[in-house]
């Protein structure tokens, strides 16, 4: 599984390409227009910030179609891939097709938009926007994706992407398994990525991966 987020200038140019990954854009903040294969969506993002109440406009992309996104205006971005074949066409999700649900109670209460569920169509990529108000648990309890297993688990790779309001915060991400062959705690600060292996990547300049 693959991950970057790009923060963008008016006028800004990014290309995304894989002949053998599909990949899923999600406009964070902003308005860009996207070109995929033959399909051209313009002013699309209407966000100022991710915290918003509002879910993102995304754009499915398959293997090989070229896409090309241009900020129409400072924006920031995030592109999620995995291995594809191509069974799927390019599409634009907008925000009303998100399911909006709400996980957890209490001191576990967090709010969530299904950007790209596992009922819509993609080969490997599922892509989920998680709301956390200041001081609750994000992930309680503790899960795991690393038997396939269906309906009770799958086999899944999982990458974190934190954005934190005040921009100053942090908070705590612990990976681990039960054998505790790997057991990591992290104090994550805004824009930081984590991934399940309990890598962190931080290039606050203009790039994660």
């Amino acid at each position: 599984m693959g991950f970057a987020a790009y923060r963008l200038d008016a006028d800004d140019v990014i290309h995304v390409y894989d002949a053998e990954r599909e990949s899923c854009i999600v406009v964070l903040t902003g308005t860009v227009s996207i070109e995929a294969g033959d399909e051209h969506w313009k002013s699309i993002g209407s966000r100022d910030s991710v915290f918003e109440d509002a879910a993102p406009y995304a754009v499915y992309v398959p293997p090989k179609p070229a896409a090309i996104v241009r900020a129409e205006r400072a924006s920031e971005i995030s592109v999620t891939s995995a291995p594809a074949k191509g069974v799927y066409p390019p599409r634009l999700i907008e925000p009303e097709q998100m399911k909006r649900s709400t996980r957890g109670k209490h001191a576990n209460t967090r709010y969530v938009f299904d950007i790209l569920p596992q009922t819509e169509e993609a080969e490997s990529l599922l892509v989920v926007e998680v709301c956390t108000p200041g001081g609750r648990a994000s992930s309680y309890p503790p899960h795991k994706y690393d038997k396939d297993n269906v309906t009770i688990e799958s086999s899944l790779e999982e990458t974190y992407y934190h954005r934190l309001d005040p921009p100053q915060g942090f908070a705590f991400q612990r990976v681990y398994t039960d054998e505790h062959d790997l057991d990591e705690t992290m104090a994550v600060e805004n824009h930081d990525v984590v991934d399940g292996a309990a890598r962190v990547s931080s290039d606050r300049r203009a790039l994660w991966v």
